[in-house]
C-alpha cells in the first residue's frame, strides 16, 4: 500500500522507519506492519504483514481506506466499500472457520 511522503514526514518521521508499526483494524484487533522507501518513485509503501490485513478484513478492488497515524507507531484503519458504507472488522474469534490469518 503506498503511503504519501508527507504523511511520513509529518507524522511518524524518517527516523522511526525502521521499527514495526502497529494497523488497528477495530478497537481490539491490530497487525504488525513495516513501513519501506522506495527512493526510486520517492515514496513508502506498507510492506510485511500488509497481506495479512488485506486478508482479514476481505479489502476488494475499490475499497477506500484510511489510514490515521495515531501516534506511538500505531495507524488506525478505517475501510468503506464500493457505496461508501463503513466496512466493519471481525472480531479476532468471529473469524471465518479456517481463518489461520488471526490478528495479533
Amino acid at each position: 500500500m503506498l503511503i504519501p511522503n508527507d504523511l511520513v514526514n509529518i507524522s511518524t518521521g524518517v527516523a522511526k522507519l525502521k521499527e514495526t508499526f502497529k494497523i488497528f483494524v477495530n478497537q481490539w484487533d491490530s497487525f504488525d506492519v513495516v513501513l519501506q522507501h522506495d527512493p526510486l518513485r520517492n515514496c513508502y509503501f506498507i510492506t510485511d504483514g500488509w497481506e495479512k490485513v488485506v486478508h482479514y478484513m476481505g479489502l476488494q478492488t475499490g475499497a477506500i481506506l484510511v489510514l490515521r497515524y495515531v501516534g506511538d507507531y500505531i495507524f488506525q484503519l478505517t475501510v468503506f466499500d464500493l457505496n461508501g458504507c463503513e466496512s466493519v472488522a471481525p472480531k479476532a474469534n468471529d473469524s471465518p472457520k479456517g481463518d489461520t490469518s488471526s490478528p495479533n
